[in-house]
C-alpha cells in the first residue's frame, strides 16, 4: 500500500502566502484587539448587561416575578455604538480583502496545474481512464 499526495500545490503554497501577509495580519490582529477592548469597556456592553440582569427575574419560571417569556419582550432603544468607527470598517475591509486574495492565489495555483487531458469533449474520459486490477463479478 502506498500513500498518494492529497495536498494540492496551492495548499502547499498557503504558508508562504500567509507569511507574506504577516504585516497586514499583524495590523488586523492589533486592530481587532483594540476593537474588542473597546466593545467590552463601552457603555453599549454595560447597558446590554444591565438590561439582561433587570429582565432575568421576570424570565425565570422559578422566581415570584416570572411573567413568561412571550409577554416579557421589551423593545429598547439602541444605545450609541461608539466603537464602530471608520477605522473599524477599514480593518474589516482590509482583512476581508487579504483573505480573499490569499484564497484567490491558492485557487490560481491549483488551476495552473490542472490538466483536463487530451479529450475534453468526452464527459466520461476520466472514468474510462480508471482501471481495475481485480476482476469484478457482477451478478
Amino acid at each position: 500500500v502506498s500513500c498518494a499526495s492529497c495536498m494540492s500545490s496551492g495548499m502547499k503554497e498557503l504558508p508562504s502566502i500567509i507569511e507574506s501577509l504577516d504585516g497586514i495580519l499583524s495590523v488586523v490582529v492589533d486592530d481587532f484587539v483594540v476593537l474588542m477592548v473597546s466593545v467590552l469597556t463601552s457603555d453599549f456592553t454595560q447597558i446590554q448587561l444591565d438590561r439582561m440582569l433587570n429582565n432575568a427575574a421576570s424570565m425565570c419560571p422559578h422566581h415570584k416575578l416570572y411573567v413568561g417569556s412571550a409577554s416579557n419582550s421589551k423593545l429598547y432603544e439602541l444605545p450609541e455604538v461608539s466603537f464602530l468607527t471608520s477605522d473599524t470598517f477599514d480593518m474589516f475591509v482590509l482583512s476581508g480583502v487579504a483573505l480573499f486574495e490569499a484564497g484567490l492565489a491558492v485557487l490560481a495555483i491549483n488551476l495552473e496545474e490542472y490538466d483536463a487531458g487530451e479529450d475534453e469533449s468526452d464527459a466520461l474520459s476520466a472514468e474510462k481512464d480508471l482501471s481495475m486490477d481485480i476482476p469484478a463479478n457482477i451478478e
